[in-house]
């Protein structure tokens, strides 16, 4: 992965991240935007060809990935990204359920009168969204609306195993 470039000046944009954290935040950013879909092979040859690095990042960022449930790495013959079974899913949907649980009962008593307003408006978002039969605003104003909940919970580790099991999801 060669170093940016600004595109107004021309000049280097150094970052403090390693090779490897870049090379993770490029993957898991493809990973969940869908430019590597489920089932998607992540050859290490061909992902350090592409982002101009050696192996030894691309191998560092799948294990993380894979530590996190988005790859599957199976020794000799590489990675992919993680397909979730219906089980899985199933299994997933029970547990975000229970973290939302918490994190509602957390947050409840930490709601400002602007919170509240805040949810209001998320609610309206999903239920015109719905209305108008149109999923992706209903799941993104959903994602908000929960997220929302999660952060006002004020809990690091439940917001922590919260997105990472948004993302696998």
């Amino acid at each position: 992965m060669a170093v940016p470039v600004d595109d107004r000046s021309g000049k280097p944009v150094l970052t403090t991240a390693t090779l490897s954290q870049q090379v993770y935040a490029h993957l898991r950013a493809g990973i969940l935007d869908n430019t590597y879909p489920p089932g998607s092979a992540l050859p290490e040859e061909a992902l350090a060809a592409k982002l101009n690095v050696s192996r030894v990042p691309v191998r560092e960022a799948l294990r993380r990935l894979s530590a996190e449930g988005l790859v599957t790495v199976v020794p000799r013959q590489g990675a992919t990204v993680t397909e979730l079974t219906s089980k899985q899913i199933l299994d997933a949907y029970q547990v975000r359920e229970a973290l939302e649980v918490l994190a509602m009962r957390l947050a409840v008593p930490k709601l400002t009168a602007a919170d509240i307003e805040q949810l209001d408006t998320l609610q309206q978002a999903m239920q015109s969204a719905a209305d108008a039969g149109d999923a992706n605003a209903f799941f993104t104003a959903n994602a908000a609306f929960h997220g929302f909940l999660v952060d006002k919970a004020g809990n690091g580790d439940l917001k922590s195993i919260y997105e990472s099991l948004i993302d696998r999801m």
